[in-house]
């Protein structure tokens, strides 16, 4: 609050009408992310006016403004939403920083090699920016064989993560409480399963590898310093373990179902779900209790409850 409160008149009045706009959709949370604040001039990233992404054809092509035949749409060989997403940001978004730039082709090349691609043979129904999981690296991702390339230990890790749920879509959604009781399971299941599939990778540092030890000598190594980071972020025990601690409390099947009531099997963690079961089970008893009296008052013998778009316990009664 201080830092905000520091910042320009002009920048707190836009900020305050940003906050109104947001309420509408209940997306004012996204406020409190010191993440959301920063400055528009980047060291590290370039600014690119629409202008320039237009005039160099980043997005769209200046013949019929689609995205074929634009920088973006040569590039695209992701196959995953979140992948798409990530490198819609980079091509917008170029690096300035050059030892930034230097991480990131070794990260790319390295998954690049490892899914086969960088031999490149095109296969059926796999061009250069499909936008839609095209060439090599797309066909891996299906389960394809790409002649000439190996796929090692990482390329089977990223195949694998590459079939899971859009994760990154379901988190912002989780942010928001705006995820459905499903949506929250399987967000946080991935994540799980993310966690155990990245730990088969060794990304400890040459220097760090205890030379007795055959079976981490022979390991299959990521070289990308980075990679080794975001890796081990993903797959610390931190994340993984609130996220078995989350999904041990909650019920899967009453998750499926949209089922809030029995959503929780843990009363002793969550008294507060106990006492507002036992109020909303109260609460149904009298409305059922009170049925009756509104069936002889309205003289429906037949009456019940009606449920629409979640709301339940309406009464269906005619205009004349």
């Amino acid at each position: 609050m201080q830092a905000t409160m520091a910042m320009p008149d002009l920048v707190v009045q836009a900020l305050a009408l940003a906050l109104r706009y947001l309420k509408q959709f209940k997306l004012e949370r996204i406020l409190s992310l010191g993440a959301s604040f920063r400055p528009l001039a980047s060291k590290n990233e370039m600014a690119l006016s629409a202008n320039t992404l237009q005039q160099l054809e980043v997005l769209r092509n200046n013949v019929d403004a689609s995205g074929n035949g634009s920088l973006l749409w040569l590039m695209d060989h992701t196959h995953t939403s979140f992948g798409a997403r990530l490198l819609k940001h980079w091509v917008t978004h170029p690096l300035c920083d050059r030892n930034m730039i230097a991480a990131r082709l070794e990260a790319v090349s390295e998954i690049a090699e490892s899914l086969g691609s960088s031999d490149g043979l095109r296969l059926e129904g796999t061009f250069p920016g499909s936008g839609k999981g095209g060439g090599s690296a797309g066909a891996v991702s299906r389960g394809w064989i790409v002649e000439g390339g190996s796929q090692g230990l990482l390329a089977s890790v990223l195949t694998f993560l590459g079939k899971m749920a859009d994760v990154e879509r379901g988190i912002t959604r989780i942010f928001h409480r705006t995820a459905t009781t499903a949506e929250f399971v399987t967000v946080i299941h991935s994540l799980i399963i993310a966690a155990k599939q990245l730990e088969q990778l060794d990304c400890v540092d040459e220097d760090q590898i205890v030379s007795h030890d055959p079976y981490q000598r022979h390991q299959e190594r990521v070289r990308s310093h980075l990679l080794r980071r975001l890796i081990a972020a993903a797959s610390s025990s931190v994340v993984s373990e609130h996220a078995t601690r989350l999904l041990s409390a909650l019920n899967k099947d009453a998750a499926a179902q949209g089922d809030k009531q029995n959503l929780f099997i843990c009363a002793d963690r969550f008294p507060e779900v106990d006492k507002c079961r036992a109020a909303v089970k109260a609460a149904v008893q009298k409305l059922d209790s009170l049925l009756p009296a509104y069936r002889k008052q309205l003289k429906l013998p037949n009456l019940e409850y009606l449920s629409v778009s979640g709301i339940t316990h309406l009464i269906e009664v005619s205009m004349s």
